[in-house]
């Protein structure tokens, strides 16, 4: 029953990988039994218990284990990762390229239940693995990142039933009609497109000028998604790798390839194209009208997501397009490759993490730069992305996948109609001068690269800004090369849509470079012969951004930086935090003073009664003081009348005797009388009462007396006011 349904399904095998202390990484369980290796004489999986393993034909005995556990495998929990193997002729299932995808684990073998001999290492890494006819990694990877959760969880590798009953349920998923979208259900598209944004067209183009193209990454995961989402840009590409395991296989046929029966795709919906009578076109029609897919790995190709050193001598004999990844850096300078270019999932370094892509093909770099309408259509879908992404709640949602999809489609399609409808006007043979003036500049531009390895991305470079241009009519060079007349008639008339001067510039808005180099490829050869001579009648000619010229990219992108720098949102941010800091400086300002205003009332009080009493004793002090000198001054005062009181009587007693003697006149007396104007008892001759002590001030007789000592004064007065 097992072999049946394994012969109806995509899912064929489930296989553990585990690293053994003296084998290194070996296959220690498959899952239906494996084919008897070519040659043996045993089962795969009936080894002796000497060898410990299962033996491997020899097409993989050095990538299954090495790829399952890659380097750096030891850095990380766990992660996933996915491989392509080469035919096993002698197998049925093998005769064509085998898609792995597996997740490996490890655990601390101090917390294992059951410890088999071989578990002799402090760390124990495995995983587990799943063949598949068809490229089902996208449909794969969460579920088996779970089931691989679970069955380290049990801590006993020896029971694998739960490996069984997963593979039974993956085997019946993919055994009749599966819907395309369970191919990419683990991939998120949206992702790769916020991630790389014009990048991602960059590497579009790139991979369809069938280079040889490294992804390298330090994380497995990473270098895993960017390969497969790129490669489900292209219209049903995922669907025809069976060629691509190694550089022996042919692809399909020249005919248009045929997509396993068993995959569903919802190709009935009507597209918004029509035929020559007007009819809606089915988007299964429309797919093989256009000739989908279009080749980008011709014979001799090899795509191998992650590539083990074991797998260097096959890459570097590929003589078709090669695109691998890996965690290695040293592959990146390795000659016998011949690398067209470098892509760093992982940036310069982790503060610029940005993915970036080195050309190390200097013939490059002037083909894959990017027009003003390439920039303006990438970048409308990376913001159409992140709205949708906004609106959805996650990047990983299925309608995003969709959005990407069918955008990258749209594209496709309008290139390949242009290409059909103007290819003539840059046939092979055309030589330089029938080009408009600035694609003779960036040709010029680009024979004097930089650098030998030069990045490429949205900033652009002196190639982003030597654009075709279209024809300005008059006497042009480009007029003059293909017979024009000049002005604006003549077959290269560029308001003639049919003109060559028309059709140039309709080329020139996908980078004529570029287009003249995917001419020269072995893809479009075969594409040409698969599509309908009539597709450009279908299909409009043109880019989805037709017109958009590099002034409008310069000015949409000084708009998206002023955007970036959310300035509204800046100084509204700004302003909040002004509020905030005004009311808690406010709000402490004022707590500050209340603790200022209850600390000095406490102060006040304490000092009251000390004030108080200081003033009372002041108080009594003067007062004492006060009446002291009043005191005093009665008494001065009484001794003082009582002084000229006996001088007076001396005096009259002297007076009178002298009088008598010298004849002095009787009324004399009254005179002396009336010039000493207080009497012995404080009274003046008039009998005018004296004021006290309290009212006299001394000073006035010396500063309002007469011209005696009174004028003395008045005059030091003066001088002190000089």
């Amino acid at each position: 029953m097992a072999a049946d349904a394994s012969s109806a399904s995509f899912v064929k095998h489930i296989l553990v990988v585990a690293f053994h202390h003296t084998l290194g990484p070996c296959v220690e369980w498959a899952y239906p039994p494996l084919p008897p290796v070519p040659g043996a004489t045993t089962p795969a999986n009936e080894a002796d218990a000497t060898k410990q393993q299962i033996e491997l034909p020899a097409q993989w005995a050095a990538l299954i284990p090495f790829c399952a556990l890659p380097d750096g495998a030891h850095a990380a929990d766990g992660a996933p990762s996915a491989f392509h193997l080469p035919p096993v002729p002698e197998w049925d299932f093998a005769k064509r390229t085998v898609f792995a995808t597996a997740y490996y684990r490890q655990i601390n073998a101090s917390e294992l239940k059951v410890k088999t001999p071989d578990i002799t290492r402090p760390m124990v890494q495995k995983a587990v693995v799943v063949l598949t006819t068809e490229p089902v990694y996208g449909g794969l990877k969460d579920s088996l990142e779970a089931v691989t959760a679970e069955f380290f969880a049990q801590r006993d590798f020896t029971q694998r039933d739960l490996l069984v009953t997963y593979f039974a349920s993956v085997q019946s998923m993919y055994t009749a009609n599966i819907p395309a979208c369970m191919f990419d259900t683990s991939l998120h598209l949206g992702q790769f497109i916020d991630r790389f944004r014009a990048k991602a067209l960059v590497l579009y183009k790139l991979v369809l000028l069938q280079k040889r193209v490294m992804f390298f990454s330090t994380n497995v995961a990473d270098l895993i998604h960017a390969q497969y989402a790129l490669m489900f840009l292209f219209p049903s590409l995922v669907f025809h790798l069976h060629h691509t395991g190694s550089p022996d296989l042919a692809p399909d046929s020249a005919a248009a390839p045929l997509v396993d029966a068993r995959i569903q795709f919802d190709l009935d919906s009507p597209s918004r194209f029509t035929d020559a009578a007007g009819t809606a076109l089915s988007r299964r029609a429309l797919f093989q009208r256009a000739g989908f897919p279009v080749p980008v790995f011709p014979a001799g190709s090899l795509v191998q997501p992650y590539l083990p050193l074991q797998q260097l001598d096959a890459a570097a004999a590929a003589t078709g397009a090669v695109l691998f990844g890996s965690t290695n850096a040293v592959l990146r300078d390795h000659r016998a490759l011949r690398l067209d270019a470098v892509v760093l999932c992982d940036g310069n370094s982790p503060a610029d993490p940005d993915p970036r892509i080195e050309i190390l093909n200097p013939d490059l770099a002037p083909l894959l730069a990017l027009t003003p309408p390439d920039k303006k259509w990438v970048n409308d879908l990376a913001a159409a992305v992140a709205d949708r992404t906004k609106t959805v709640g996650g990047d990983n949602a299925p309608e995003i996948n969709e959005l990407v999809r069918s955008q990258f489609e749209e594209y496709t399609l309008l290139l390949l109609a242009t290409v059909q409808f103007a290819a003539g006007a840059i046939a092979a043979g055309e030589s330089a001068a029938a080009l408009p003036a600035a694609a003779k500049d960036s040709a010029a531009a680009a024979a004097t690269p930089a650098s030998p390895a030069k990045a490429v991305g949205e900033q652009g470079s002196a190639q982003d800004l030597a654009l075709p241009a279209p024809p300005s009519g008059g006497n042009s060079d480009e007029n003059l090369s293909a017979g024009g007349g000049g002005g604006n008639g003549g077959a290269n008339d560029p308001n003639d849509p049919n003109s060559p001067a028309a059709k140039r510039n309709l080329l020139a808005e996908y980078n004529t470079a570029w287009v003249r180099a995917w001419l020269g490829t072995s893809g479009y050869t075969t594409w040409s012969t698969r599509a309908a001579a009539d597709l450009h009648e279908t299909v409009d000619p043109g880019h989805p951004c037709h017109g958009h010229t590099l002034a409008a990219h310069l000015n949409d992108k000084l708009h998206t930086k002023i955007a970036e720098l959310n300035l509204d949102a800046k100084k509204q941010a700004v302003q909040a935090h002004l509020a905030t800091a005004v009311t808690s400086g406010s709000k402490l300002l004022g707590q500050y003073a209340a603790r200022v205003k209850e600390e000095a009332a406490k102060r006040q009080q304490q000092s009251a009664p000390a004030v108080a009493a200081t003033r009372e004793e002041i108080a009594q002090k003067t007062s004492a003081a006060a009446s002291k000198a009043k005191a005093v001054g009665v008494s001065i005062w009484g001794a003082a009348s009582a002084y000229i009181a006996t001088k007076r009587a001396e005096y009259n007693a002297t007076g009178a005797g002298a009088g008598a003697a010298g004849g002095v006149h009787a009324d004399e007396p009254k005179k002396v009388a009336s010039a000493s104007p207080v009497s012995a008892h404080g009274q003046t001759a008039a009998g005018g009462q004296l004021g006290s002590a309290d009212s006299m001030d001394s000073s006035d007789g010396l500063v309002g007396g007469g011209p005696g000592a009174g004028g003395k004064h008045n005059a030091l007065s003066a001088g002190d006011d000089e």
